[in-house]
């Protein structure tokens, strides 16, 4: 079983995008991260919740910009827009999420 997150937070700067990728690393999670304050998370592992993803954004963002955390299933679907001039934006969400 896999589990995967929908993560929005606002008011991250570069150090604590930094931090958050720490995190994801110490866990081993993967992650997806080319739109500014919005995250994909996948935990093979099967171990994370979207509480404790919660409580490490809070941990980090003592500014208290709002956040939030949604596990989504396999029932999913999605659709993006390739940055111009890039083919691979999305190359990591096709390996790891659910249909197109």
């Amino acid at each position: 079983m896999k589990r995967r997150f929908v993560v929005a937070i606002e008011g991250f700067t570069k150090e604590k995008d930094n931090q958050f990728v720490e995190f994801c690393k110490e866990n081993s999670l993967g992650w997806w991260h080319h739109i500014m304050g919005f995250w994909l998370i996948f935990d093979r592992s099967n171990k994370i919740t979207a509480t404790e993803i919660r409580d490490k954004i809070k941990q980090i963002n003592t500014s208290g910009g709002p956040c939030l955390v949604m596990q989504v299933h396999d029932d999913i679907t999605w659709a993006g827009l390739n940055r111009a001039g890039r083919d691979n934006t999305f190359d990591w969400v096709k390996k790891s999420w659910p249909g197109e």
